[in-house]
């Protein structure tokens, strides 16, 4: 007959108490109740105050009482240099005609020409000479010199959009 190991003899109540162990920490603490859904009351608008009243003036004062002359040059350097908002739109407005002068530049063009002149010759005869032209042209862009423009001109908007962000 063969006797059972040690180990054997030990692990079956190790396996009983440890699953005894689990059902019981399933049982521990009060049922889950999920909660009540409640109304929040938010304002209907809300509007911060703008610093120092939303003058750049009053706020570049107000960085000077730390004394320190390269910070206050820094300041002023950077509100000379930050483009109003009106500027902004017109460089970003700018730049997008940039990319419709870049887009046409790879289409057909077509031109026209009409033209009437109305003369009388010696006596009572009179001549009508009317003219016109058409002319049409289109640039093949072999080595991709429109197609670079065009990337350029649209990488000049992005920058342009996001410079005054």
């Amino acid at each position: 007959m063969h006797s059972p190991s040690p180990r054997s003899v030990f692990r079956r109540p190790v396996l009983l108490l440890c699953s005894a162990l689990l059902c019981g920490c399933a049982a521990v603490g009060p049922q889950y109740q999920a909660p009540v859904p409640q109304q929040l009351t938010v304002p209907s608008a809300w509007q911060a105050a703008l610093p120092h009243a939303g003058d750049t003036g009053q706020l570049l004062a107000w960085w000077e009482q730390f004394h320190d002359a390269t910070l206050n040059q820094l300041l002023q350097s950077a509100e000379a240099s930050n483009p109003s908002l009106r500027k902004a739109a017109a460089n970003i407005a700018s730049a997008r005609a940039n990319v419709s002068t870049a887009n046409a530049a790879g289409q057909p063009t077509l031109t026209g020409s009409a033209a009437a002149s109305r003369g009388r010759t010696t006596g009572t005869s009179t001549t009508t000479t009317t003219t016109g032209a058409l002319d049409a042209s289109w640039e093949l862009d072999l080595f991709g010199s429109v197609r670079r423009s065009v990337e350029s001109a649209d990488a000049l908007v992005s920058a342009r959009r996001l410079s005054w962000w």
